[in-house]
């Protein structure tokens, strides 16, 4: 499935984590593609709208899917995330900073499986490579 590529793709890359969907963040769009809340950090209304417009083209790349930007100020973005996590209310996607991967690890799924069920290829090269075969 195209959209478990690019999750694995970007997950790979170290710009989001996989967490479990929690609450209302995933389901059907009322034209029938995947809903997908992604959680970034964001710096103002500028920042915004260039995280927006990324959603926007991956949703629009893939077809079948509808990336919503839940955007959060730097300051506040890890305390809401370790929040939603522990009450099952976590976003489908969220970015994760290096530095901040162990406060949100136990609410992340493991990459393994859909590594291997999308025929992925991950290679540790400064956290920057994956290719689909």
């Amino acid at each position: 499935m195209r959209k478990e590529a690019f999750v694995a793709g970007a997950l790979a890359l170290g710009l989001i984590g996989l967490t479990g969907c929690g609450g209302s963040s995933s389901g059907s769009t009322a034209d029938g593609k995947t809903a997908m809340t992604w959680a970034m950090w964001v710096g103002g209304t500028e920042d915004q709208k260039n995280w927006e417009k990324v959603a926007d083209d991956v949703s629009n790349t893939l077809g079948d899917v509808k990336i919503t930007l839940q955007g959060s100020t730097f300051q506040d973005y890890f305390t809401k995330m370790s929040t939603q996590l522990s009450s099952n209310t976590a976003p489908c996607l969220v970015a994760v900073q290096s530095l901040r991967t162990a406060q949100l690890k136990d609410g992340m799924l493991p990459l393994d499986d859909l590594v291997k069920k999308n025929n992925c290829s991950a290679r540790n090269s400064a956290g920057r490579t994956i290719r689909r075969p």
